[in-house]
């Protein structure tokens, strides 16, 4: 048996996406968006089993002298009615898992990272339909959209990364939600962050679907754990600085433009924050400018 088939198998009958212990089956999370935290089975910890087949197959590593991109095969996983089943699962496991029940931060900021990559694929398949020149920026309403089902709450792309993640209620994510909704966000806020500062480094794990963004994971396990969090987030802040998309002689990534309130908050600055992380330091690059953002979708060639 494959190892597409071997997960599809376990998914079909249990889905058995957690771990110590814990298996959710599939009446367990049907209608997941409906239910009361309450009801949810409990789960302390994540593997995201089905997450990782899907992007191991999927994904495609590209280098070139100047840069590396990690593409993704969109049209391959439309094509893949298994791959497609596992990923949709995945998401509705994700559903039906109360974030404040995952044992530690470290599981939370997985939980929340792995959902948005997973969130961004899904939605990329939804909106694409292999149209030429397709981005993400091209509808309008891409990371705008509620049709992402997280620990019960249905939200948007944007409202995960900036409400819940980043707790930045001033970001215009935050219009129009609701007093009991923000409340319940900077909950799940506050329990990713218990010292209360968010690590900036998170912003290189974060994946939207297009060449500028920092890279979705290239190796093994192809996912975010609790186990190797800390050293993939290491890993991928220095991978993205050192990256020409990141910094290089003409500027540094918008990101730092977008987000700066983070990279102040984590270093004290941005020129320190990239200084620390960037393996040569602030040398060779440009950091009174931003480089243009380049919304091309990640996709694989054919």
């Amino acid at each position: 048996m494959t190892k597409t088939r071997r997960y599809l198998f376990v998914a079909t009958l249990t889905m058995a996406l957690a771990g110590c212990g814990e298996w959710i089956k599939a009446d367990d999370f049907k209608g997941g968006a409906g239910g009361a935290l309450e009801d949810f089975p409990e789960v302390e910890s994540l593997e995201h089993y089905g997450l990782s087949v899907v992007m191991e197959r999927y994904t495609q590593s590209v280098s070139s002298p100047s840069d590396q991109q990690v593409l993704f095969d969109y049209d391959g996983l439309a094509a893949d009615g298994e791959a497609r089943y596992l990923l949709d699962q995945y998401l509705a496991s994700l559903a039906s898992v109360d974030p404040s029940k995952l044992a530690t931060p470290a599981e939370r900021l997985a939980y929340w990272i792995n959902g948005y990559n997973a969130g961004v694929v899904q939605g990329v398949l939804r909106d694409y339909e292999g149209k030429a020149n397709f981005s993400v920026v091209d509808t309008g309403s891409f990371f705008d959209t509620p049709s992402y089902v997280f620990g019960g709450e249905t939200m948007t792309l944007n409202q995960l990364e900036n409400l819940v993640v980043r707790g930045d209620t001033e970001h215009a994510a935050a219009s129009g939600v609701s007093s009991e909704r923000a409340t319940l966000f900077a909950t799940w806020h506050g329990e990713l962050w218990p010292e209360g500062k968010v690590d900036a480094r998170m912003h290189a794990a974060f994946n939207c679907a297009a060449l500028s963004c920092p890279n979705l994971l290239s190796g093994s396990p192809f996912v975010y754990r609790a186990a190797n969090l800390e050293a993939l987030l290491q890993q991928n802040i220095v991978a993205w600085l050192d990256a020409a998309k990141g910094a290089n002689a003409g500027g540094i990534s918008q990101l730092f433009d977008w987000y700066a309130k983070d990279f102040v908050a984590h270093s004290g600055s941005v020129e320190s924050f990239i200084e620390t992380y960037r393996t040569d330091g602030l040398e060779g690059i440009d950091t009174t400018r931003y480089l243009d953002y380049d919304w091309t979708l990640n996709i694989a060639a054919p």
